[in-house]
């Protein structure tokens, strides 16, 4: 047999590499240039939008996730599958979560009370005590036509003249829907806490054409002449309302922290690397793309992707939706980074349009550091759809965004992450004066502060106790007292250098500074002391009285103040549960 000429078999290989390439860069130019044809025939520059019945607005799901009951996983899946022997996407469903995936349910059940919104603003009493006590859904998503947009308010559903007798709203302007802040208690009159998982998925993701239900949803607001801004209970409404047809283009929205975070607590800042990936069905393109995958690919699948910068230069207007981190300090993303992509999968499927990035970001924070460093941080942000038109669209948790950052944990030992949440809300865009999808991550971040206790706390209490055993040295020895008092103290001056370093330059005390300025006072006493007890020596040739009982009061005293200080912290600011000071609250 002829021996094979190795350099001669790697050209072939590269030049059918190359080859091939070569074909499917081709295939993906007339891929491109045939969209760029049909833009305005297929209207491609705007979502294609699928219908589904709803009351007008879309309720918030949890991401604690029940995935380990299996009970429940089978219970749901067979609800759901009987479900849609009865309905279907002709019959108009609620895409969320019965048609993507049964799966959905199970990551991400429909949330019974429970808001972090006091967490992140300024509420008055009776807000808290609501957001506390009440069973109640959360609205998050806005699925109707705002009332002030409509030509004739009286005819939208939430018309003043619809209010039952039973409401208490008393505002001068009409009731709308607001993400976050609108609050379902009663539907048909029974509370929330009556109904079952089950009852509430086949009321908000199965609802029937021309039925209705009666709702009791409160409203809150914030009191903008307030200098606290505090946010009230603005009221409620009892309305009924029947289902009606809501136009949307679903986007799956999946979101993944990197390996690190970075918290700069000297700078106020918190970096972090991320990858976003945002996928949608575009059926305009299915004839398009069929028949590139005809002509080339003997009808099976293809891909084409583009970076953003060679979309911009092809001059192509097509819909996508540009989810980009809002309000950065600084942020390592370009054009280059981001990646346009359509995929057919063959007969039968819709073309799947992607848009995806990896990106670090730094976010410049107003920390609270009150209680440093046995301290809590939250590391909240948002994305927002920043394509050049409206674009109206139904943002859809993925699956994989709950499980990621519901699992997620900083690799940086210093932090730890207490609580996570999913925030669905329409951003106003002041410049185009219009509302834009928009979806928030917020994480509650505890200080680890192990390296303070170790490094900086129990060296100065040291210091305090070495310095407080001057005292038991006989009066005449003031030398010797003054060389241990003065040595300890200076070594105590220089971790306030350690600390500076630590925290920025704050108007008001954290707890560490309570505890270096109480050392101070007291590191101070045994200086003094020792020049008094001296003097009162040498005059009387004897030793005061209560100098054996000073030695003891001292470091009682000591403690108890900084028990005091601690305990009164902690009460009034937000302390990381990791400190270990938690029983003080």
């Amino acid at each position: 047999m002829k021996k094979i000429n190795k350099p001669f078999f790697y050209l072939i290989l590269c030049f059918v590499f190359l080859i091939s390439f070569s074909y499917a860069d081709d295939m993906c130019n007339i891929f491109w240039d045939d969209l760029n044809k049909h833009t305005n025939e297929l209207q491609l520059y705007e979502p294609s939008k699928i219908s589904f019945r709803s009351y007008g607005f879309d309720v918030k799901r949890t991401i604690n996730s029940k995935k380990n009951d299996e009970t429940l996983y089978y219970k749901i899946d067979n609800f759901l599958n009987d479900k849609n022997i009865e309905y279907n996407s002709l019959n108009k469903v609620n895409p969320h979560p019965a048609v993507y995936s049964y799966d959905r349910f199970i990551y991400e059940e429909i949330q019974k009370g429970y808001s972090t919104f006091c967490e992140r603003n300024n509420c008055d009493s009776n807000v808290k005590k609501f957001l506390f006590n009440q069973d109640y859904l959360i609205i998050d998503t806005n699925l109707s036509e705002p009332i002030w947009s409509v030509d004739n308010e009286e005819k939208h559903f939430l018309s003043p003249d619809n209010y039952l007798s039973s409401s208490n709203w008393q505002s001068e302007y009409s009731f709308f829907i607001s993400p976050n802040t609108n609050f379902i208690t009663h539907i048909d009159e029974k509370p929330i806490s009556e109904f079952s998982d089950e009852e509430l998925i086949e009321i908000f993701y199965f609802a029937k054409e021309n039925e209705t239900r009666r709702f009791r949803i409160h409203s809150i607001t914030k009191d903008t002449f307030n200098d606290k801004g505090l946010w009230f209970l603005e009221g409620h409404i009892d309305i009924d309302i029947k289902t009606m047809v809501s136009a949307y283009r679903p986007v799956n929205f999946l979101f993944k922290f990197g390996n690190f975070l970075d918290v700069k607590t000297v700078n106020n800042e918190m970096s972090f690397n991320y990858s976003l990936f945002a996928s949608w069905e575009e059926p305009k393109i299915n004839k398009i793309a069929a028949d590139i995958s005809d002509k080339y690919m003997d009808g099976n699948g293809f891909f084409c992707s583009m970076n953003l910068r060679e979309y911009n230069d092809e001059g192509l207007i097509l819909f996508f939706p540009d989810f980009r981190i809002q309000d950065f300090k600084d942020i390592k993303l370009n054009n280059e980074d981001i990646t346009i992509k359509f995929t057919y999968w063959g007969e039968g499927y819709d073309v799947e349009g992607s848009i995806s990035h990896e990106a670090i970001v730094t976010l410049h924070k107003n920390l609270k550091l009150n209680n440093f460093p046995f301290d809590r941080q939250r590391l909240d942000f948002s994305f927002t759809d920043d394509s050049i038109d409206e674009s109206v669209i139904y943002i859809l948790n993925d699956a994989d965004t709950v499980l990621f950052i519901d699992d997620y944990n900083s690799l940086d030992r210093e932090w730890d992450t207490k609580d996570k949440d999913i925030l669905k809300f329409d951003s106003w865009s002041v410049f185009d004066k219009i509302f834009t999808s928009s979806i928030a991550i917020d994480i509650v971040l505890d200080r680890n502060p192990s390296y303070y206790i170790f490094k900086v706390v129990l060296p100065i209490l040291i210091l305090v106790g070495v310095l407080f055993s001057s005292v038991l040295i006989p009066p005449l020895q003031l030398e010797s007292k003054l060389t241990l008092t003065v040595v300890c103290f200076l070594a105590l001056i220089a971790y306030i250098f350690v600390i500076d370093e630590s925290v920025p330059k704050l108007s008001y005390m954290t707890l560490m500074d309570y505890f270096i300025l109480l050392s101070f006072v007291f590191s101070a006493f045994p200086n003094i002391y020792a020049i008094y007890e001296y003097n009162f020596y040498k005059k009387n040739n004897s030793q005061h009285k209560y100098a054996k009982k000073i030695a003891f009061l001292l470091p009682s005293l000591y403690i108890s103040c900084l028990i005091l200080i601690v305990a009164v912290n902690v009460k009034t600011y937000d302390l990381s549960t990791s400190s270990g000071l938690s029983f003080l609250k």
